[in-house]
């Protein structure tokens, strides 16, 4: 996830799960304004939350 928002290529988990609660916190948007790629960001915080909440995720859902 850190290559699609502006932080470095390699994050941690942590810090994936504080993009996300960010994510969460502002609405679930559909964009992340200060992303590198703001609709990919986005797509992947609901991924990764899907992942993390429900033990998998997929793209078309």
């Amino acid at each position: 996830m850190g290559w699609a928002t502006k932080g470095p290529k390699d994050i941690s988990e942590e810090d994936v799960q504080a993009i996300i609660d960010d994510w969460d916190k502002n609405g679930r948007p559909t964009s992340l304004k200060d992303a590198r790629y703001p609709r990919t960001a986005a797509r992947l915080c609901l991924m990764c939350d899907r992942l993390f909440t429900e033990g998998f995720t997929s793209y078309w859902m």
